[in-house]
């Protein structure tokens, strides 16, 4: 089965028409959730420009309270019809496939699922997110954690892998214990 195909399976096993909520996503808690936007937040300013990259349900755009230009892309056709029925501007889209640029580049949560060839998924993936970018881009990743179906990485592999992109990086952690943000810049 290919990757996308295991991550909607994944996420439409957790989804309930009559409850959206966290769960739904794959967090534990809304705390989960918005303890790893705070980090995101504290980075944006008024009229930043963000792509939300495995945006779920667009949790974001309603968790900041600045004022954004916010674009969503998710691989989930149920998540994206929900986010426009919100009235949300997301798009069943890869990062593959966005041909402007943003201010902030954002995913959280999209590299916790196995991967055949995670560390250059990792890669590839953030290099685009960094070169859509004008002012950078950051992701969120999981480690100390004992989940088969879930990447539990370290800090100096992510680290590795995102310098062979740039060396204006830095790393946030703490606020969770078994999570960290990286975060690239131009």
């Amino acid at each position: 089965m290919k990757y996308e195909e295991r991550v909607n399976e994944f996420f439409n096993e957790k989804y309930n028409p009559n409850k959206i909520d966290v769960k739904s996503l794959g967090w534990g808690s809304i705390y989960s959730q918005e303890v790893r936007f705070k980090v995101f937040d504290d980075y944006i300013s008024d009229i930043d420009r963000i792509l939300d990259v495995g945006c779920g349900f667009g949790d974001f755009s309603y968790y900041t309270n600045k004022n954004i230009l916010y674009k969503g892309i998710d691989i989930n056709e149920t998540f994206v019809n929900e986010c426009i029925s919100r009235g949300l501007n997301v798009e069943k889209k890869t990062v593959f496939e966005i041909d402007e640029d943003f201010d902030f580049v954002f995913a959280s949560g999209i590299f916790c699922h196995k991967h055949e060839n995670w560390s250059d998924f990792v890669l590839t993936t953030m290099k685009k997110m960094f070169d859509i970018s004008i002012k950078g881009c950051a992701a969120n990743f999981l480690y100390n954690i004992d989940d088969e179906k879930m990447v539990s990485t370290s800090i100096s592999e992510v680290y590795n892998i995102c310098s062979k992109i740039t060396d204006k990086m830095f790393i946030k952690q703490n606020y969770k214990s078994n999570d960290f943000t990286i975060f690239l810049e131009k």
